[in-house]
């Protein structure tokens, strides 16, 4: 009787041999017994139930020759009286899988201190598992590939700021066909601010703040709160707030070329307190409520010398005061009419009508014809009217306040010895 079987590697012989997954490289050897001389053939079936991605080969030990399987032809052989053709171990037939690629795309993406780093493989084989380790230690779980791509988890506290060169194994579990490759990965360093400058202006005045610690290739990223999600658009060393009118403290962190930003840290952006200015009129004299830092103006012209705290004006107009202090400048205004003045000259100049509606009419008398301009003033000592006087000029001046706003007004005439104010109200 013709008898094929496969052997254990005992010596058994088996009719039926029934093995594990085939996760390895598989060798199965093929008896013939009391076969008599003659050509045969050998032929496989229900292939369909293996993995396409294990080879199957057939080796034949008494004519050196190899058969694919999965050619799905017979495979015909010769037995003779020569006993190596009909022996126990003749045929062998081999289970392979796909050998381990070394060849993949791998790639570690540079990260930051302190941040999660992967390992990515395209296309991972099928069945193949993926380690990586570096000088004996192992960096990562074993990532088994599914024929998509993978990435490898890096254990954190297994890694060092700077670059590191990271072997991946690849290869099936329990079997000798591992492979190895080699990927680096730069661990960049956390940036860190090393210096911050205040910065110190004048209340509704912009300040610049400064910081240092940030590498070359690097960036600083401004916050208005410690707690703030997006930083200011500006990404400079120096950081200019906008107008400020108390003090308030930002954050600067340091950012390195990765788009990783360090710990924030806060930088004072301080406001002067300076008093508000205010000016009174105290027994015919202006005076400022700072006793030092003054300058007097008269209608928004310095007054030479008057820096004390109080000045006495010699004619009606629009007076002001600044103050300095603490590098910022502070003003107040003050509209001053010298009444006594005015109602002496009341005899002599006429206004009408007072209060106004539309026209009002000034009568200069021939003693003031010497008066070089006639001037209205609004109440924020602002010229809105102007009428220039010659040598011989008629005595009497019109003034259209039909599009003016209501209001307090001075009439204000100029002349070489002096200027005469007239209060005058539009209604």
């Amino acid at each position: 009787t013709f008898n094929l079987f496969s052997v254990e590697p005992d010596g058994k012989k088996l009719a039926i041999n029934s093995i594990a997954p085939l996760y390895c490289t598989t060798a199965v050897t093929l008896g013939v017994e009391n076969s008599s001389a003659g050509s045969y053939q050998l032929t496989f079936s229900e292939l369909e139930s293996f993995s396409e991605t294990i080879a199957m080969t057939l080796a034949d030990a008494f004519t050196k020759s190899t058969f694919d399987i999965r050619s799905g032809a017979g495979y015909p052989f010769f037995v003779s009286t020569d006993p190596a053709s009909y022996s126990p171990n003749r045929f062998t037939v081999t289970f392979d899988l796909s050998p381990v690629d070394p060849n993949l795309m791998v790639s570690a993406p540079a990260v930051c201190e302190g941040a999660d780093a992967v390992i990515h493989i395209q296309n991972a084989q099928d069945g193949i598992a993926y380690e990586a380790s570096s000088q004996g230690r192992i960096l990562s779980p074993v990532v088994v590939g599914i024929g998509e791509n993978i990435a490898i988890p890096l254990y954190r506290d297994s890694l060092q700021t700077g670059l590191n060169s990271i072997k991946v194994i690849m290869g099936r579990q329990g079997c000798n066909d591992h492979v190895e490759t080699t990927v680096e990965l730069t661990i960049a360093p956390e940036a860190e601010v090393t210096l911050t400058i205040p910065g110190k202006g004048c209340p509704g005045g912009n300040i610049t703040l400064n910081a240092t610690g940030a590498p070359t290739d690097g960036s600083y990223n401004w916050y208005e709160t410690e707690s703030a999600i997006s930083p200011d658009e500006q990404h400079a060393s120096s950081f200019t707030t906008p107008p400020l009118t108390k003090t308030q403290t930002y954050y600067v962190a340091a950012v390195n070329s990765l788009g990783c930003e360090g710990q924030r840290k806060p930088v004072l952006a301080e406001v002067a307190a300076i008093e508000a200015i205010e000016v009174s009129n105290q027994q015919d004299s202006l005076w400022s409520n700072h006793t030092s830092g003054n300058q007097w103006y008269l209608n928004n012209d310095a007054i030479p010398g008057a820096t004390k705290q109080w000045f006495t004006p010699e004619y009606s107009g629009h007076y002001g005061v600044e103050v300095s202090f603490d590098g910022c400048i502070e003003r107040a205004d003050y509209e001053f009419v010298i009444t006594g003045a005015e109602a002496a000259l009341q005899h002599n100049i006429h206004v009408f009508p007072n209060p106004v509606v539309k026209d009002v009419t000034v009568t200069i008398p021939d003693s003031f014809l010497r008066v070089r301009n006639c001037k209205l003033i609004n109440g924020a000592g602002q010229t809105v009217r102007i009428v220039e006087l010659k040598q011989g000029q008629e005595n009497q001046v019109q003034f259209d306040m039909t599009n003016l706003p209501s209001g307090v007004y001075i009439l204000r005439l100029t002349g070489p010895s002096g200027v005469v104010d007239v209060k005058l109200i539009r209604l």
